[in-house]
């Protein structure tokens, strides 16, 4: 074409599976395929951005990028300046914040779930009062002090053990302590 494309308050409309393609060959490809949209970069990252300052970058007001998966539906946002959240059926359940990250379910309750490559799910579970810490079946749960020094250690099956100074002090059994 040789300079800006004018479309005379038209749009441009490519049949489904003709793609629009920028770099070399095909790095970045922009299709639709008549059931999916994709945008697939094969060279490098694929940055998306509502400000910047780099080159041929327009300047937008606006400086938060929301990823809806539905119409209407809020998913993912970043928020300029500020924290990333994460939503669930449309409702706020993850946010990072200038202190760490807050987990919010609005409910009574709110869990978290670590799943090792073992497929062991230790979970951690807000229930109104109570938090409770739930270690994968057969696991112990074990709070730790000064490092990697074990302070109380509730062993699988019904045992509990403290310590001190990493020396295991007082123990709990079947029939005794």
């Amino acid at each position: 074409l040789g300079g800006d494309l004018d479309t005379n308050s038209h749009e441009i409309l490519l049949d489904d599976n003709h793609a629009v393609k920028f770099g070399n060959d095909t790095d970045l490809t922009v299709l639709h395929s008549g059931s999916t949209g994709v945008i697939n970069n094969v060279t490098g990252d694929l940055h998306i951005k509502t400000t910047g300052s780099g080159d041929d970058i327009v300047l937008i007001s606006n400086d938060d990028i929301e990823l809806q998966p539905q119409a209407g539906e809020a998913g993912i946002k970043v928020i300029g300046n500020g924290g990333v959240e994460l939503y669930h059926n449309n409702a706020k359940t993850f946010e990072t914040t200038s202190e760490g990250a807050t987990f919010d379910t609005n409910s009574s309750s709110c869990v978290v779930r670590l799943t090792s490559n073992s497929d062991a799910v230790t979970v951690l579970q807000g229930f109104n009062s109570d938090f409770t810490i739930k270690a994968p079946s057969g696991g112990a749960v074990i709070l730790q002090a000064n490092g990697n020094e074990d302070a109380v250690k509730c062993v699988a099956n019904g045992a509990v053990e403290l310590y001190y100074d990493n020396v295991k002090k007082f123990e709990t059994d079947a029939d005794h302590v």
